[in-house]
C-alpha cells in the first residue's frame, strides 16, 4: 500500500504539457478540425467532437474560443477553444473563408450570397459587408495593410478589392489576364507582398508590394489554405496529396512535407501559439521516468 501511494505521488509530479505551437487543419475527408504539433507535425488527433460537415475555415476569437465554418450544414460553429465542444452555432449560406477583422467582427465568406458576411458577435447580427464587382465564390479574404479588403473569387478567376471600412467595391486587383485561375488562399506577408494559391494552375503566386508584379513563386500540384508559421516559414495545404507542405517564405524553396497525412483533403490550416488547448499529453520521457520509478519501487518491495 505505502508502495502505491509512492508512486501515485510520482505520477502527479510528473509535468502534463501541451505542444507549445498548436497547427489546427480542416479536413473534408474525415469532416473534421484536426490538431498538430506545431514544432513536428505529429498527430495530436481531432479538435472538433463529433463530425463537422465539410469543415471549412477556421478562426480565433479574442475570448479564447474557435469559430469554424462548417459548409456543409451552412453554419459556422463556435468551439470551445481548451476542449473543442461546440458551444453555439449560426447560419451562413455555404461558408468558406472566415477572419476576425481589424474591428473585431468576425467576416465569413458565403457561397450563397456571393458576398463577405460581418457578425457581430456582440449583437449577434449578420450582415453583408462586401459584395459585387463580380464577386463569385468568395472563398478567401485578407485584410491588407493598406486597410483595405482583398477578396478571392474563385469561380470568376480574379482578386477583388474592397474598402476595409464600408466595404464598399474598389476594383478588380488580378484577374485571368494576371494568371489567376481558381484561387482560393490569401495572405499577406510583413513586407506587404500578397500570397495567393492559385490553384487551378497549382501555384502559389506573389504580388510585389513595391512593383506589383505577378511571379509564379511556388509550384505545387493542388494549394488550397495558406498560413506562415511561428518559426516564420510558409505552410500550405496541398488538396490532392492530403499534406501540409512548408516552404521557405523569401525563397520558395520547398522544405518537406510538415505533416504526411492531413486527414483526407485539406483545406484551410492555421497555427495557435497560444498554447491554450490542454490535452494534457504527457512528453514521452514522462512515461520513461514513471516507468522506472515503478520499476524501481516494486524491485525495493520484492527485496523487503
Amino acid at each position: 500500500m505505502k508502495t502505491l501511494l509512492i508512486i501515485l505521488s510520482l505520477s502527479f509530479l510528473i509535468p502534463f504539457v501541451g505542444a507549445t505551437n498548436l497547427l489546427y487543419v480542416s479536413s473534408e475527408g474525415s469532416n473534421q478540425i484536426l490538431l498538430f504539433d506545431g514544432d513536428t507535425g505529429a498527430s495530436l488527433g481531432n479538435f472538433t467532437q463529433g463530425s463537422v460537415n465539410t469543415p471549412e475555415g477556421i478562426a480565433f476569437a479574442p475570448d479564447g474560443t474557435v469559430y469554424g465554418a462548417s459548409f456543409g450544414s451552412s453554419s459556422v460553429i463556435q468551439y470551445d477553444g481548451t476542449t473543442g465542444a461546440v458551444l453555439d452555432s449560426f447560419s451562413v449560406g455555404l461558408p468558406v473563408g472566415l477572419s476576425f477583422g481589424p474591428d473585431g467582427n468576425l467576416y465569413i465568406g458565403g457561397r450563397t450570397a456571393s458576398a463577405i458576411i460581418k457578425r457581430d458577435l456582440s449583437t449577434g447580427t449578420s450582415s453583408i459587408f462586401a459584395s459585387g464587382g463580380g464577386l463569385s465564390g468568395p472563398d478567401d479574404f485578407t485584410f491588407g495593410p493598406d486597410g483595405n479588403l482583398y477578396v478571392s473569387s474563385r469561380f470568376s478567376n480574379q482578386i477583388l478589392r474592397y474598402n476595409g471600412t464600408t466595404g464598399a467595391f474598389i476594383d478588380v486587383f488580378l484577374d485571368s489576364s494576371d494568371g489567376i485561375s481558381t484561387p482560393e488562399g490569401i495572405l499577406f506577408n510583413n513586407n506587404g507582398d500578397l500570397f495567393i494559391a492559385n490553384r487551378g494552375l497549382g501555384q502559389i503566386l506573389k504580388v510585389n508590394a513595391s512593383t506589383q508584379a505577378v511571379s509564379i513563386f511556388i509550384s505545387s500540384t493542388s494549394p488550397f489554405g495558406m498560413t506562415f508559421g511561428p518559426d516564420g516559414n510558409l505552410y500550405v495545404t496541398n488538396f490532392s496529396s492530403n499534406t501540409i507542405e512548408r516552404f521557405n517564405p523569401t525563397t520558395g524553396a520547398f522544405i518537406d512535407n510538415f505533416v504526411t497525412s492531413a486527414g483526407g483533403t485539406p483545406t484551410f490550416l492555421t497555427f495557435d501559439t497560444s498554447d491554450t488547448f490542454s490535452s494534457a499529453v504527457p512528453e514521452p520521457g514522462s512515461f520513461l521516468l514513471l516507468s522506472f520509478a515503478i520499476a524501481f519501487l516494486t524491485s525495493r518491495k520484492m527485496m523487503t
